[in-house]
């Protein structure tokens, strides 16, 4: 379900990365910021009737795109998600909100138990300099679409 539609013609907008309340990198292109829930079926005892309710948030990916990065987080949490791709350290919660290109926030989404399964680029040649991510996949247990935050 895509409930938010970005300005194509806004050349300034741009996706912002939010980890642990941490603004650690800044996209110019996300794909895959859909949010979708699971349907439960629920049998009644005794009866042929189901019933379907709202379940959780699916699981999925999302990719942002020509990015940089200053954030010693954002490498560090891919190392770890690559040297134990099955533990629970190298999962995420956070969000990327869209911004326009006046600097006001127009929509959020947040993402639940995420791991970097992609990294495109260079990594940081010293830690807290600028690094480029041409490309950079996140794995998710669930995206929830958000109102944007008040900028006051």
């Amino acid at each position: 379900m895509d409930l938010f539609v970005p300005d194509p013609t806004d050349r300034d907008a741009r996706y912002a990365l939010e980890i642990d309340s941490l603004l650690v990198a800044v996209f110019r292109r996300a794909e895959g910021l859909r949010s979708e829930r699971e349907i439960v079926q629920i049998r009644q005892g005794g009866s042929h009737i189901v019933l379907h309710r709202m379940g959780p948030f699916a699981k999925g990916c999302f990719a942002l795109e020509e990015g940089e990065s200053d954030s010693d987080e954002l490498y560090g949490w891919w190392q770890r998600a690559r040297e134990a791709e099955y533990l629970v350290s190298g999962r995420k919660t956070g969000c990327v909100f869209y911004v326009d290109g006046h600097g006001r926030e127009r929509m959020r989404w947040r993402f639940r138990l995420g791991q970097i399964i992609e990294w495109e680029g260079e990594p940081p040649s010293h830690w807290g300099e600028p690094y480029e991510i041409e490309r950079l996949v996140i794995a998710h247990e669930g995206l929830e679409p958000l109102p944007p935050r008040d900028p006051d």
